[in-house]
């Protein structure tokens, strides 16, 4: 009879009680914190004076955007960006490309040549930017994204394009920083889409907050931000001249509304927490600002790991620089549609955590260096690592239990009690993040609602995914011990991750097809995503011979004194060099 008790008090205290406790209680700790943080702020705060906005004294701003071969994206990202509503003289474009072999850089000169010749136009009609507003966008032009049409007179800034050839996503980002003029400097990638009011909202964050040194944020996956290609895979067009949705598959929408629900918890909850705490464990690469003092004594962007942006965040946590989250600054993402992705990106996601924490031991977790941040730093790692562990082999068990004397219906019981515990928490998640959001999330929250019934699945997955970077870590044991750089060459790795996932056999596609009972068909997914990106780690070569660090920059006309841009310089970066190339 006791040994019955045991075993049952055993089953379910690892089956409810655990869950309960480091989910459940860590989900409702998040919500009220926040919540709280909220109440006090509006009720107690509220006689407190914030640092007014004036437009006239708004810092300069620098935009640093690397990219590889982006000639899909590019061209919307640099729309997103013409259309901020932060004041565009103040702003600075830095586009630095790591030697495309596609026409990315060539998009970059149209836009640059535009600016310019709307620039001249508003001149030769004695105006200024900003002077000239018409209704049929005359001279200036229409941009369109996402479905909708907004007016412009012209983008009033600077728009800087670097061609360089040395390899890796952070020497790229480096590159931009040192380049960069701005007094706040803003990183985001080519496949961030900035919503108008996203670059404003990220300074006033720093004008009200004056102690944050850098800030990450508020990303969003956005699924109707994938689009119908042709079969040559140019974007197809609607009446009107924007992008035609695609139309999504069930598995698709699986994927990209649950990715949608996981990012605004994650954010919404997981960030702003961090933020009130002070343990702030990664920046977004998507979308992150940084002072330019703050960001100049640290060291920077590192390439001697797969997540050079969870480095350079602990790098400022090490030195005490208060980090926040500007939770109305939006970034919006597409989502992640093929499961062979989804887990590539997962799996360098998960490795590049262990690998930061290795290297930051000096600090991480030494709970006299910060007694509550470290606490919630080191509670992080280990629900997001060490219980990960149990909760795979318990998973895989649990089948097997009948074998112990549990019968078949326990069993069920717990599955089923567990699952509607998961689905209540992601109900619950999302009711306290429609609570937060303003209305357009509230729309995407609406439509995606009903998959917080199966994004327990989708978290099994993620489990699983997980589970196996681990093993990818363990490939490789001196990482542990040493700082050296594990990413010699993210070709090898993105091998290895296609490699491991035929191994498991296309473990989402398939159990896709289990529960539908449907083969399918070869999909053409276009899409590309950040954490994948090689940034030229694949090239043998250096690029061309003796290639050099250059700048593109208009050339103007001195005729009359007129500043008239008549072409296009490319300026070498390295003092020895001259580069004479001029094109029309």
């Amino acid at each position: 009879m006791n040994n019955n008790l045991f075993m049952v008090a055993v089953f379910w205290g690892v089956w409810i009680i655990i869950p309960v406790l480091f989910d459940g209680v860590l989900t409702f700790i998040y919500m009220l914190t926040i919540i709280f943080t909220q109440f006090y702020e509006k009720h107690f705060k509220k006689g407190i004076q914030k640092p007014p906005i004036v437009p006239e004294t708004l810092p300069r701003v620098s935009i640093i955007i690397p990219t590889y071969n982006e000639q899909d994206n590019i061209n919307e990202c640099l729309n997103y960006l013409k259309i901020q509503t932060y004041p565009q003289d103040k702003m600075e474009i830095i586009v630095v490309d790591n030697g495309s072999s596609d026409a990315t850089s060539q998009i970059v000169k149209e836009h640059m040549r535009e600016i310019w010749e709307v620039r001249n136009q508003l001149k030769e009609n004695g105006k200024q930017y900003g002077e000239q507003k018409t209704e049929n966008g005359n001279g200036a032009g229409k941009i369109k994204v996402n479905g909708q049409t907004y007016q412009t007179n012209g983008f009033g800034g600077l728009l800087r394009l670097v061609i360089r050839y040395e390899k890796g996503k952070a020497n790229a980002l480096n590159a931009g920083i040192n380049l960069s003029r701005g007094e706040i400097i803003i990183n985001i990638d080519s496949r961030s889409f900035l919503a108008p009011d996203a670059i404003y909202n990220m300074v006033a964050k720093f004008i009200e907050y004056p102690e944050y040194g850098a800030a990450t944020g508020n990303v969003e996956v956005d699924w109707t931000l994938l689009y119908e290609r042709q079969a040559d895979g140019k974007y197809l067009l609607d009446g009107e001249g924007h992008y035609q949705a695609r139309e999504l598959s069930r598995k698709e929408k699986f994927l990209g509304k649950s990715q949608f629900m996981e990012y605004l918890t994650s954010f919404r909850l997981g960030r702003q927490f961090q933020d009130i705490t002070g343990s702030m464990y990664t920046f977004s690469g998507a979308f992150s600002a940084f002072r330019r003092e703050v960001l100049m004594q640290s060291n920077l962007y590192n390439s001697r790991t797969v997540a050079e942006d969870t480095d350079l965040t602990l790098d400022l946590q090490g030195q005490n620089v208060r980090l926040g989250f500007a939770e109305n600054a939006k970034a919006y993402l597409k989502p992640v549609i093929s499961f062979e992705r989804f887990y590539s990106q997962r799996i360098r996601w998960h490795r590049g955590q262990i690998e930061v924490v290795g290297l930051h031991l000096d600090w991480y977790g030494n709970f006299r260096k910060g007694f509550w941040r470290n606490f919630w730093l080191a509670l992080l790692l280990m629900i997001d690592h060490t219980f990960s562990f149990p909760r795979i082999i318990w998973i895989f068990l649990l089948p097997l239990f009948f074998l112990f004397g549990y019968s078949m219906t326990l069993i069920v019981e717990a599955i089923l009690l567990m699952y509607a515990f998961y689905v209540l928490m992601d109900f619950l998640n999302a009711a306290n993040c429609y609570r937060a959001s303003d209305e357009e999330t509230r729309e995407k929250i609406k439509d995606a609602i009903q998959y917080c019934l199966v994004t327990p699945i989708f978290r099994l997955i993620t489990f699983y995914f997980r589970f196996a970077a681990y093993l990818e870590v363990l490939k490789e044991p001196q990482a542990w011990s040493t700082p050296i750089n594990p990413v010699r060459s993210v070709k090898g790795y993105r091998d290895s991750f296609s490699g491991s996932y035929q191994k498991t056999m296309g473990f989402g596609s398939r159990i896709w097809q289990l529960v539908t009972g449907r083969r399918e068909e070869p999909v053409y997914y276009d899409e590309k995503i950040a954490e994948l990106d090689s940034f030229g780690l694949e090239r043998s070569d250096a690029g061309p011979k003796d290639a050099q660090e250059i700048e593109v920059i208009p050339d103007f006309g001195k005729e009359n004194d007129q500043r008239k841009m008549d072409g296009l310089y490319e300026k070498s970066l390295n003092p020895k060099y001259e580069i004479l190339n001029k094109s029309q």
